[in-house]
């Protein structure tokens, strides 16, 4: 049994220069296969991010998700950082809680604005895209199937 490199390069002469070409085994095949369908997969991804406004009384909506930006009953737009506002719940004394929208502003400025206040609430949410994660798995098991199937008939046809 010899060894036999990851690819091989043969040298065809054609009207004076010589021209390398890459061939890869079987094995090499079903790994590029793999690997194509990884990346597939990682791509495609298990979830959708989605944008959406909603009212600032709404703070089970906007727990779910990552606020954006508000705007004020003055027309003034805070828009957030990366991290986002989130909705924080203070207490005020026993039994009573004030609930108030916080964070940090991109111009680095800490805000904390009571939803009274307030008109509207953009946020993102993101939610797991279970039919796309079903899609690409299946796609990814042909292309994988179909790869090695190929694979095995060229090299069965080479071997003949």
């Amino acid at each position: 049994m010899s060894f036999r490199p990851p690819y091989s390069l043969l040298s065809q002469e054609h009207s004076g220069c010589t021209e390398a070409t890459m061939s890869l085994t079987g094995w090499e095949n079903t790994a590029v296969w793999l690997t194509l369908c990884a990346y597939l997969l990682f791509v495609g991804s298990c979830t959708t991010t989605r944008e959406l406004t909603t009212n600032p009384n709404d703070t089970k909506t906007m727990r779910e998700g990552r606020i954006i930006s508000v705007t004020s009953k003055s027309g003034n737009v805070t828009t957030f950082n990366k991290a986002g506002g989130r909705v924080v719940e203070k207490s005020e004394g026993p039994g009573r809680n004030r609930t108030t929208i916080a964070g940090v502003t991109d111009s680095g400025r800490m805000v904390e604005l009571v939803p009274d206040s307030l008109v509207q609430v953009k946020l993102e949410q993101h939610k797991a895209n279970v039919g796309g994660t079903v899609a690409i798995v299946v796609f990814s098991t042909l292309a994988v199937a179909a790869g090695v199937f190929i694979t095995l008939v060229v090299t069965g046809l080479n071997h003949n």
